[in-house]
């Protein structure tokens, strides 16, 4: 993201020095991107480090941008909804200078946020999430879960779907929520069919029902970024979720030590 950056921007800044006047360069471009997650990105100190440009205020939604070690805000890009939550209008004012170039730059900007792989750190889509039978039980910790404490907690429901006669269908679905004094985690495991719930262990039906979902690899906390990332996409979009968001541990986290290698799927089911 960084360098996509950086070669843009220092093409920006040999647009001309921004000298003083009272010349104004405008142009702008239309995109499908979210307007909220678009300045989101936008406002983010994070974006544009590397880059000769930095954040330097602004309400939404315009963006005000300065050169780095230069004097106030030499440029603002604002975003603009047109018609419905998924098109916009990327506007770009500079203040002094030459204008070429300008039209090159936005462009190239405004594909970079027509991708929700860059707005969202990970591709998203909806699909349909298949019907399974859930077995499910709960873990309360006062860090967030070990990969041993959530694995203990796997096993002991994999060895009572084992007991049971029955199979698991799909891998383990686990959401953490943090509260002011302990990290609650729900942990599921799917099966093929029912099976008679224990004290320790609850049943529960996953219908047939869209998802939006996306795949980020990486460690835990990478996973759980990713959930909030796709809670903020429901948000943009302004969808519900219908029921609770989970990740689908794809990689056997126990038995992969390298994190850099975990596979994990996060999913909202929406309307």
């Amino acid at each position: 993201m960084n360098k996509w950056f950086l070669l843009v921007f220092v093409a920006v800044s040999g647009m001309g020095g921004c000298a003083a006047g009272d010349t104004e360069w405008r142009t702008k471009i239309a995109l499908q991107c979210n307007a909220q997650a678009a300045y989101r990105t936008l406002a983010s100190a994070e974006t544009w480090k590397g880059s000769r440009w930095a954040v330097s205020g602004g309400n939404y939604p315009a963006v005000g941008l300065k050169r780095v070690g230069g004097d106030g805000p030499l440029s603002t890009v604002s975003v603009i909804t047109v018609g419905t939550n998924d098109s916009i209008q990327l506007s770009w004012i500079k203040k002094g200078g030459e204008e070429a170039g300008a039209d090159s730059m936005l462009k190239r900007l405004a594909g970079f946020l027509s991708k929700p792989s860059n707005v969202y750190g990970m591709d998203v889509s909806k699909i349909m999430w298949k019907d399974s039978v859930l077995l499910v039980t709960e873990l309360s910790t006062a860090a967030y879960p070990s990969v041993k404490e959530l694995y203990n907690k796997i096993d002991s429901l994999r060895a009572y779907i084992a007991h049971q006669g029955r199979k698991e269908t799909d891998p383990p679905m686990l959401n953490v929520v943090h509260t002011r004094l302990t990290y609650k985690s729900t942990i599921a495991v799917p099966l093929d069919k029912e099976v008679e719930p224990t004290e320790a262990f609850a049943v529960q039906r996953f219908v047939p029902w869209k998802v939006m979902t996306g795949v980020v690899n990486g460690g835990a906390m990478t996973a759980e970024r990713a959930m909030d990332q796709l809670r903020l996409y429901v948000l943009d979009y302004q969808l519900t979720a219908m029921a609770m968001p989970f990740q689908s541990l794809e990689t056997e986290r126990d038995k992969e030590p390298d994190t850099t290698k975990w596979v994990t799927r996060v999913v909202v089911p929406v309307p």
